[in-house]
């Protein structure tokens, strides 16, 4: 399988709290994580139902720019995700 085609999905035991106009994330409130509002969206487009290359059309149609301008960041930003088990992969 193209890695482009895998599904990312978020945690199920990830929860995203706004405070005071900052967003964190945390799985059981002993572990904070700051996160800005880019990661956030990128959070939500990871729902199992899109591919990394829909997700990187979606955010390349947000900010005017090229999806394959926007793939780069994009699989690294995944790759820290996966490695603080924000997401995996369906």
């Amino acid at each position: 399988m193209d890695d482009f085609q895998r599904k990312p999905i978020k945690s199920s035991n990830l929860k995203i709290i706004s405070n005071i106009g900052s967003l964190y994330a945390t799985f059981d409130g002993s572990r904070v994580w700051e996160i800005d509002p880019g990661i956030n969206f990128i959070l939500t487009l990871c729902d199992g139902s899109r591919s990394i290359d829909q997700i990187a059309e979606e955010i390349a149609k947000g900010i005017e720019a090229n999806q394959d301008d926007v793939k780069p960041t994009l699989i690294n930003i995944l790759a820290e995700l996966e490695k603080n088990g924000f997401i995996s992969y369906l």
